[in-house]
């Protein structure tokens, strides 16, 4: 059996193209995902003592992210 019988050119640089795509979505996501991992690791440690429940919410220094984190624990 010929490989040009089981799928055409046409399919195949689609599904490449398509692969190259999710890739590069992929790429992406994962660099954004290790700056943030860098920005995190970068902020100065606060102290605030030992809240009982670990609800830092009320606390400047925490951000949106933080915040939502802490809220769904």
């Amino acid at each position: 059996m010929d490989f040009n019988d089981c799928v055409s050119k046409g399919e195949l640089t689609s599904l490449i193209t398509e692969q190259r795509n999710l890739m590069n979505e992929l790429t992406r996501n994962v660099n954004n995902l290790v700056t943030r991992i860098e920005q995190i690791e970068q902020r100065p440690q606060s102290h605030h003592g030992d809240d009982e429940d670990g609800d830092v919410s009320d606390h400047e220094d925490v951000d949106d992210d933080g915040d939502a984190r802490n809220r769904c624990r």
